[in-house]
């Protein structure tokens, strides 16, 4: 380990062991999710979800529209009797 390297550190009490059942698996930490990426800041433009609203046009729209109505439309068939 280097310093200022950061390490996990599991606490169990010597003297009462945890029971475990044969074949179950040791308690573990939780992991820990990874952050942002480095350099991010909040409301950076160009790394957020608004990048395209300067040159969104009402062509988009439709075509997410379109894209929402047929997601939407019944593609199951009735079987012949």
């Amino acid at each position: 380990m280097w310093e200022g390297q950061v390490v996990e550190l599991l606490v169990v009490p010597a003297d009462l062991p945890e029971p475990r059942l044969e074949g179950s698996r040791p308690q573990t930490a939780p992991k820990k999710l990874p952050g942002p990426p480095p350099g991010w800041r909040p409301g950076q433009p160009g790394k957020t979800a608004g990048l395209l609203a300067d040159s969104w046009t009402a062509a988009d729209d439709r075509i997410l529209e379109e894209v929402y109505r047929d997601r939407k439309r019944e593609t199951r068939r009735e079987i012949p009797e």
